[in-house]
């Protein structure tokens, strides 16, 4: 995991696919501020810092509690989760056409379940594309790309528990 904010900001804001230019814009701060932070050139305060992630939108909190590091990524069928005994909260999801990439943060253990259709997730390290009855375990603070070029496309996001 980067130690520095400005790497942290710098990986964040390449997997929302934003140049420094488009983040200054959607966090109305000067472009210059968004490259001295991403150098190390300058320590921002909370509220500096704050007002950029703004132009996510993301919490301070999130920020730093995002995991960086490349979870290992296990398409799983459906019997396979089902069989590790998993119990979870669902929430549904469907492609709209024309919608840009979704950025999820799962801040907790999380299951990814596509229902029908496919599924494209990208993080920052990998990129894996799920078809019906695929799923995915991710781990908390888990940050990624949701993206379906299929209308019929249908997933659940579920919070796992044991």
């Amino acid at each position: 995991m980067p130690e520095k904010i400005g790497q942290r900001l710098k990986m964040i804001r390449k997997l929302y696919g934003f140049s420094q230019r488009e983040l200054a814009k959607r966090a109305g701060v000067a472009n210059s501020a968004i490259s001295v932070m991403e150098q190390d050139s300058v320590s921002p305060s909370v509220a500096s810092l704050g007002k950029v992630l703004m132009g996510f939108p993301l919490a301070v909190c999130d920020f730093f509690s995002i995991e960086l590091t490349p979870p290992e990524l296990h398409v799983r069928s459906l019997p396979t989760a089902v069989a590790a005994g998993l119990t979870m909260s669902l929430n549904a999801y469907s492609a709209e056409p024309g919608r840009q990439a979704q950025t999820l943060l799962f801040k907790h253990d999380s299951l990814i379940l596509v229902v029908s259709g496919s599924l494209k997730l990208s993080s920052l390290h990998s990129e894996v594309t799920l078809l019906a009855g695929q799923s995915l375990q991710l781990p908390a603070m888990a940050l990624c790309l949701a993206s379906s070029s299929d209308p019929s496309s249908h997933w659940v996001v579920g919070c796992l528990s044991t």
